[in-house]
């Protein structure tokens, strides 16, 4: 063998050595003690062997993982042996960077250990501090003292400490850029302009970008830092000195913050108000805008704001959290006003003003539901389901029955899915419209819920009826006080004057109406949006159970009167009385059955005590009904005005289902329903009324002929078959007349 072939390499020997991906040889070998002296070849041929079976660790990002760390909180400039100096107490440990990365990662930076110090810097913040040439000695003095003293060691831990990102400044700044920005200005060194600059501990304007709306921006940070600090003043100075630069929303929408912590509410009213004017992209200057309305009593002007946010930011679920108590604390406010009116009965100001509120109301909530809609309403109706939004039936059991119970049999009886809840559930009743396409609204009051239920359909393209069976919305709905015998008191009856404009105004948002009398659908039809008012009357029900009584043709008559309100006292007193009174003697063997609310002179009780029945107010509709069927005569008694023209003929009807014959007075809707003499006797005095009584007790024959009409006709007219006829009519003629209406665009 030749020497020269010894010294060679062999093939085996000249091929390169293959390193796995995931093995770092630098790290493997520093991190672990017993592998330091290993040549590459055999750390390789280890790792293979051995170190995954050991649980080593093949590089640092592995080791972090293992150790459930994040690399992520290691700071792109770490210095490992600064990190040393820097903390003395683990210094003898930090033998390599993997060892001083890792104690940083899982220790140091929550603890907040330092890791950088810049020597210059330092040494030119600094001028009080004298032979620290060497870094040795100016980063000791920053241990020993400086971070106690509040020093800060590099320019970045001074711009972060006042919430600055060091990475947002200019690449390029340095003092000469500093003094072309600010030539008034003259600084000795970079960090003593940067320090000036942040710490602002007198008002400088100093620039540290060339654009100013930059300088506005970083002052307005160094501001907002200083607010979280709690440091309300020097926040507040720092964002009017970045209007110094640049009128920014930001900077208004913060200042107003501030005011408002120190409680100047018009002052911060005025800076959101800016802010919105530099066209603020924030949703939160509404909210506080619209708050700050609120607490100084612009309760108007703050639900305008909010509902201007709404649309400006449709996605906020903050602005739509409060918009209902907002417009609460507006209805509040304006209901206080509305009672003051209705106090003095000058109904004509209450319907105005009532109208106005509503009106605005609703403007405010067509806005939110409609917002940045482009279509147009041009939807096709399931015109077979009905919602009533109403009253229940505690609140009146009367209303309930014939105008919501009596309606849901009809509509069933001709095909309709129906529904009814009282507009009190008001979130329940939101959720409900939307499976109903349409949504009768029965005296319902211009409350800010039911407001919204009105606005809710429309927008949704829903037909709404506004439904109303007395005369509840014109000036003379309510009667004088002296009407009511002394039987209301006088906040019930300044409520009752104020839901004339309720009424009134809730109407007016509806598209149709329904009403119960001709003369009521004359005066509510001009009120609705469409001005078309539908006629559909009371009529018999479940509770009806029509029996032909035998006519009582013995001397001891009864005669009936029912009333269910306080209103027509008066009525009752003046017109039918004397009538009566003279009659009661005439026919001691007579007997006078009143149920309900009745207050009677004193005299007449006591004279005529023996042939009175007075028995008190019932909500059983089948106990009154029992009164009544005892009965031979029955009287309505109104005294006939505008407001009475447009009672229905109710007791009318309810005596007819027992075929005992009725004497009413002379309204207008009497006048359209009676057959004169035929199937009821109408009277217009006291005269009459003595003498259509004495008629019918002195002939049996009148009676019966005059109860058996019109206990026929209400079985043909009243019926429920007649009546879902009806109302089937009047939905479908709504529907078809929606139809035909031009489809505009959603605003």
């Amino acid at each position: 063998m030749k020497i020269q072939n010894l010294l060679k390499p062999t093939t085996k020997t000249r091929q390169k050595l293959e390193i796995p991906g995931e093995l770092d040889l630098n790290f493997y070998r520093h991190w672990y003690d017993d592998l330091a002296n290993l040549p590459d070849r055999s750390l390789v041929q280890h790792w293979l062997r051995h170190g995954s079976m050991e649980g080593r660790h093949p590089n640092f990002a592995a080791l972090i993982a293992a150790s459930g760390a994040d690399i992520a909180s290691l700071p792109e400039d770490f210095s490992y042996e600064m990190y040393g100096r820097l903390n003395p107490d683990i210094a003898d440990g930090m033998k390599n960077g993997y060892i001083a990365k890792y104690h940083y990662i899982l220790h140091g930076h929550l603890e907040n250990r330092p890791f950088r110090f810049d020597h210059k810097f330092y040494q030119e913040l600094y001028k009080d501090l004298h032979g620290l040439d060497r870094l040795e000695d100016a980063a000791r003095h920053w241990v020993e003292h400086g971070r106690r003293e509040g020093r800060f060691p590099t320019l970045n831990d001074l711009l972060s400490s006042h919430g600055i990102d060091p990475t947002s400044l200019p690449i390029e700044l340095n003092l000469e850029l500093i003094h072309q920005l600010n030539p008034d200005e003259h600084f000795d060194s970079i960090a003593g302009a940067i320090a000036a600059a942040v710490q602002q501990r007198t008002a400088r304007k100093i620039r540290v970008y060339s654009n100013d709306e930059e300088n506005a921006d970083f002052y307005v940070r160094l501001a907002m830092h200083n607010e979280v600090a709690g440091r309300t003043h020097q926040a507040l100075e720092l964002h009017r000195l970045s209007l110094l630069f640049f009128d920014a929303p930001t900077a208004h929408e913060h200042i107003g913050n501030l005011m408002q912590q120190l409680n100047r509410p018009y002052q911060a009213v005025a800076h959101y108000q800016k802010a919105l004017e530099r066209n603020s992209e924030s949703h939160w200057v509404y909210y506080n805008l619209s708050k700050t309305l609120s607490t100084i009593g612009r309760q108007q002007d703050a639900v305008e704001i909010l509902c201007d946010g709404i649309v400006a930011h449709p996605g906020s679920t903050l602005l739509l959290s409060i918009l209902d108590q907002c417009i609460q604390d507006y209805w509040q406010q304006m209901e206080q006003v509305l009672e003051c009116i209705a106090e003095t009965q000058d109904r004509s100001q209450l319907i105005r003003e009532y109208s106005r509120v509503v009106e605005f109301i609703c403007t405010c909530y067509r806005k939110v539901f409609r917002r940045n809609s482009t279509k147009s309403l041009d939807i096709s109706l399931n015109d077979k389901k009905v919602l009533i939004v109403g009253l229940d039936f505690e609140s009146a059991p009367q209303c309930f029955r014939y105008r919501i119970e009596q309606k849901m049999e009809q509509l069933e009886h001709a095909g309709y899915e129906t529904e009814t809840i009282p507009w009190h559930a008001r979130d329940a009743a939101l959720n409900l419209i939307n499976f109903y396409d349409i949504i009768i609204f029965y005296r319902v009051p211009g409350f800010p819920g039911v407001i919204k239920q009105v606005e809710y359909a429309k927008s949704l393209g829903k037909i709404t009826f506004f439904e109303v069976d007395d005369l509840l919305f014109e000036e003379i709905s309510v009667p004088p006080l002296e009407t009511y015998g002394g039987q209301v008191p006088l906040s019930a009856y300044t409520n009752l004057t104020k839901d004339i404009g309720s009424y009134r105004a809730i109407a007016s948002q509806c598209d149709y109406a329904i009403a119960s009398t001709i003369p009521l659908a004359d005066k509510l039809g001009p009120l609705v949006r469409s001005n078309i008012s539908f006629l559909h009357r009371n009529g018999l029900d479940r509770h009806n159970h029509p029996i032909q009584k035998n006519v009582n043709n013995g001397p001891s008559l009864t005669i009936f009167y029912g009333s269910g309100t306080l209103a027509h006292n008066s009525d009752f007193v003046d017109g039918a009385l004397p009538a009566i009174q003279k009659i009661l003697r005439e026919y001691p063997e007579i007997k006078l059955m009143m149920v309900g609310y009745l207050t009677l002179p004193e005299s007449f009780l006591n004279e005529f005590k023996d042939q009175l029945i007075r028995l008190p107010f019932t909500r059983e509709i089948s106990t009154y009904l029992t009164y009544l069927s005892y009965a031979d005569i029955n009287l309505a008694v109104l005294n006939q005005d505008e407001l009475t023209d447009c009672k229905s003929e109710l007791k009318w009807f309810e005596a007819a289902t027992f075929a005992v014959p009725s004497i009413v007075s002379c309204t207008r809707n009497y006048m359209d329903v009676i057959k004169q003499d035929v199937d009821g006797i109408v009277v217009s005095n006291g005269k009459e009324w003595y003498d259509a009584l004495k008629r019918l007790i002195e002939n049996p024959l009148l009676r019966r002929s005059i109860g058996q009409t019109a206990f026929n006709r209400v079985q043909a007219e009243y019926s429920i078959e007649a009546l879902s006829f009806n109302i089937d009519a009047v939905i479908r003629e709504a529907v078809a007349h929606q139809s035909m209406k031009p489809r505009t665009p959603l605003k």
